[in-house]
């Protein structure tokens, strides 16, 4: 479930790219965007955001219930109810695969997701942490046999 809420949970935003082009993707950089999230930004713009365009999708696919609570509410998975410990999975896993880039984890202090998801999880910042740095070098391993195939 939570690799396929995974995988699924910003479907919305392939529609909103599709609908409406380079007006919406241009807006995945914070600087054209202005002081709004992405959330605050396809609100104000759209009147929902992509987690609510994706998760009407998936009911309409008719996927289960839980796998759209958790794309629903990946942004706010308090609200996700029974679905929560998945939405705040999906949650942390968006965030870590956006700050893969950088060169150390660091937590953003100013994300008010990442509270809230780590504490439905019974988690800490440092096993966030500890969990990016496993990422990390998987994915240079990875990379490197990558390399090794060209």
């Amino acid at each position: 479930m939570a690799f396929t809420a995974g995988l699924l949970h910003d479907i919305g935003k392939v529609i909103f790219a599709g609908a409406h082009g380079k007006n919406y993707t241009q807006n995945f950089d914070a600087a054209k965007r202005g002081s709004l999230t992405l959330i605050e930004w396809e609100k104000e713009h759209y009147g929902c955001d992509h987690a609510e365009v994706g998760a009407v999708l998936l009911e309409r696919w008719k996927i289960p219930p839980e796998i759209v609570a958790a794309v629903r509410f990946h942004h706010q998975p308090s609200a996700a109810g029974e679905y929560a410990p998945l939405a705040a999975s999906v949650c942390l896993g968006n965030f870590l695969s956006s700050t893969l880039e950088l060169p150390a984890f660091a937590m953003d202090p100013a994300n008010p997701e990442l509270p809230p998801a780590l504490q439905l999880l019974n988690l800490a910042a440092d096993d966030l942490g500890d969990q990016w740095k496993r990422i990390r070098q998987n994915w240079e391993f990875v990379q490197q046999l990558l390399v090794l195939r060209k």
